[in-house]
């Protein structure tokens, strides 16, 4: 999954006539549903409308953002994460009982860090029940999704997807202008002209489920353009606690790597090598195992052989080479983009397939 800096996609322009297509179309309103009563005041659509998910904002509304927000949390973390935790934790082969110790430290975290504060509203089982057991933790679970489905029947009058037309998901797509899927970084998914008219390669992702969570239905910074494969095969709704790819603390690391298990595979004369995904973070672990990374990248040995093949030729001398031959001065960057397709700036993610993986590889 690539990363892309907020600053670097939403412009203040773009969120700014994006506010103004969205307020004509939604209008405040009250919301009163069991103990919430809250003012959805034009200041809080606005916040809505653009980043609901930076904590800073979220901060300056109604208690009820903070609340729906941990919520959500709660639950993202709190069934097939679960059970994603449980799988890993049994592959260690963990005594018995270090393992169920993990699991209920791992239930009493995610209360604590999320819900603790709202129980009262929430459940009737208290933090000390709920971790004991997983039969307990999945009636926490329960009353805390009865919670979540009783606001989403009340917010979807007045907030919800339909209000994107095609008009304004064609201006999303255009502006965000994210070329290559960032989930798998495969396949495309941007636009065209015709008769004109756009047309979307590009399917809009929710990345926090609209369905399940609608407050965030006609958020910005929850859209992302995705391939159809990943959006509507592999992502659909599971509720997983997954970064977002819209981050303002992008920190650089190897993702992708080879392990050769003979030395033609490392020189690439066979296939001989596995394609690994970082288990260095258990965030870089969920995400290679919801998105599939090792399997699907398994069909890309050939061109992987390849980029081996012209790393050989990486080097200052066929670089010098090159520039005699040229009559200009070849930089290393232009020598890469020759070979790879790419010089491996983070800017590549955006517009060429396999650039991720051709940069960790690679080491470019």
């Amino acid at each position: 999954m690539i990363e892309f800096s907020c600053e670097s996609i939403f412009t203040n322009d773009f969120c700014q006539e994006y506010k103004a297509l969205l307020r004509a179309k939604i209008k405040p309103f009250k919301l009163s549903v069991s103990s919430e009563k809250v003012d959805f005041t034009e200041d809080a659509l606005s916040y809505l409308l653009i980043n609901p998910f930076d904590i800073a904002l979220r901060g300056q509304q109604d208690s009820f953002f903070e609340k729906y927000y941990n919520v959500m949390q709660f639950l993202l973390h709190s069934k097939a994460y679960y059970d994603f935790l449980k799988d890993i934790w049994v592959s260690e082969d963990l005594p018995s009982n270090i393992y169920r110790e993990k699991l209920r430290e791992e239930r009493r975290r995610v209360i604590e860090q999320y819900i603790q504060p709202y129980l009262p509203q929430l459940s009737m089982m208290s933090t000390d029940d709920a971790c004991r057991t997983a039969v307990n933790y999945k009636k926490m679970y329960d009353d805390v999704d009865s919670y979540r489905k009783s606001l989403s029947a009340a917010i979807s009058k007045h907030i919800s997807y339909k209000k994107i037309d095609d008009q304004i998901r064609s201006f999303v797509i255009r502006n965000i202008n994210v070329r290559i899927c960032p989930y798998c970084n495969r396949n495309y998914c941007d636009f065209y002209h015709f008769e004109k008219k756009q047309k979307n390669v590009a399917a809009l992702d929710h990345f926090y489920p609209q369905k399940k969570f609608p407050l965030y239905a006609v958020s910005l910074h929850n859209f992302v353009p995705s391939c159809y494969y990943c959006n509507s095969m592999i992502k659909k709704d599971r509720l997983y606690p997954l970064k977002s790819v819209y981050v303002t603390d992008s920190i650089e690391k190897t993702y992708f790597k080879i392990v050769p298990t003979s030395l033609a595979g490392l020189l690439g004369e066979k296939d001989d090598f596995l394609v690994c995904t970082s288990k260095a973070s258990m965030q870089d672990r969920l995400k290679g195992y919801v998105f599939r990374h090792e399997s699907i990248y398994e069909n890309h040995k050939q061109e992987i052989k390849l980029w081996l093949k012209r790393k050989t030729l990486h080097n200052d001398g066929y670089r010098s080479h090159l520039s005699t031959i040229l009559k200009k001065n070849i930089s290393d960057d232009e020598l890469k983009m020759m070979l790879f397709d790419t010089a491996g700036n983070t800017d590549d993610f955006k517009t060429k397939p396999l650039s991720r993986a051709k940069k960790d590889i690679l080491d470019l």
